[in-house]
């Protein structure tokens, strides 16, 4: 609702305001169908109501209405038996699936972890081996648009390193850090699986 004097417009928002503090604990629909509905209603009453002012015409609109919890509260009630009555059926019916779906989760952390653990060994080796043998490990140019990686220490005949050795060294640094923290995440995620495991029997 657009009102043009300041006092109705204050009015107004706080009267809004004290029925939204009611409301909610209600799903955002309902809060704005009911919401709504009230506007619609107070302004057909100030249709018909006789004050010169609009501050006056929504006065006697909202008296008329009463408190908002008197009249809200028979409405509310039921609304939120009916959505907590859903949402404790939803909880029966997926609570026997709560197990299983942990279970997938924890065994796709758990792959994650093993691949990103292998992909800073990965990493690692490469850092490292293009550091002590550039010949050998890194990152080799085969031509303009051609590059080929090799961590397996193979001779790549008429190849370049296309990275500088510094550049191995950070890459080893970084690859070692990141193994470390992956590695302590997969231990405590193995201790934790044992340990429910352990406790089931």
């Amino acid at each position: 609702m657009e009102f043009q004097e300041p006092d109705a417009q204050r009015h107004w928002r706080y009267y809004r305001l004290r029925v939204a503090l009611i409301l909610g604990a209600l799903p955002r629909l309902d809060r704005h169908e009911i919401i709504t509905d009230l506007e619609a209603h107070v302004a057909d009453r100030m249709a018909h109501c006789t004050a010169p002012t609009e501050m006056g015409r929504l006065r006697e609109a909202l008296s008329q209405l009463g408190e908002p919890r008197d009249y809200l509260g028979p409405l509310v009630e039921p609304m939120l038996e009916r959505h907590h009555g859903v949402a404790r059926l939803l909880g029966r019916i997926l609570a026997p699936l709560l197990p299983a779906r942990r279970m997938i989760d924890e065994t796709v952390m758990l792959a994650g972890n093993m691949l990103a653990l292998a992909l800073g060994v990965v990493v690692l080796v490469l850092g490292v081996g293009g550091v002590l043998a550039p010949s050998r490990f890194g990152i080799f140019r085969l031509g303009p648009d051609e590059f080929l990686v090799s961590f397996l220490g193979r001779i790549v005949p008429g190849a370049t390193n296309a990275l500088p050795w510094p550049a191995y060294l950070v890459m080893a640094a970084a690859a070692l850090v990141m193994t470390i923290g992956v590695a302590k995440g997969l231990r405590r995620r193995i201790a934790s699986a044992y340990f429910r495991l352990t406790e089931r029997r």
